[in-house]
């Protein structure tokens, strides 16, 4: 009697809960790859719009009150950038904290070396928030 049935519930098991690491990992690469295109489109709007607000300033002459006006305008804008920053930023950090999380679950439970196959180490690369507050990666 082969007994090589008894495993296949087993290997099923194994094989669906990998699919859904490498699933859930590819989805927080993506996140980190859109969360870096968000912070870029950020850092535009907020330059853009702080420049064409002096350009509006230096351009025509206007009362104590309107430049206050525009001040407190450049002010907001530059709050709203530091605070969408700042969203994207931890959104991304969490998405980094999450797949280390999977590349340790694949080690452990299926001895898949990720860190060997992909000659990165990342628990490194993907270190806290400091990567994403212009840090750069302890190695």
């Amino acid at each position: 009697m082969d007994d090589t049935n008894t495993d296949k519930p087993e290997l099923a098991k194994t094989d669906n809960e990998l699919k859904v690491i490498f699933s859930a990992h590819d989805d927080w690469r993506r996140v980190i790859a859109a969360g870096k295109v968000q912070r870029w489109d950020v850092v535009k709007w907020g330059v853009t719009v702080n420049t064409a607000l002096a350009a509006l300033a230096a351009t025509v002459t206007i009362s104590l009150r309107g430049a206050l006006g525009l001040f407190v305008i450049a002010v907001v804008v530059a709050f709203m950038s530091w605070r969408l920053m700042s969203h994207y930023n931890l959104r991304i950090t969490r998405a980094r904290e999450d797949a280390r999380k999977l590349v340790d679950q694949m080690k452990k439970k299926y001895d898949i070396d990720y860190d060997n196959i992909t000659d990165k180490h990342v628990a490194l690369d993907y270190v806290g928030p400091t990567r994403d507050e212009g840090g750069v990666a302890n190695v």
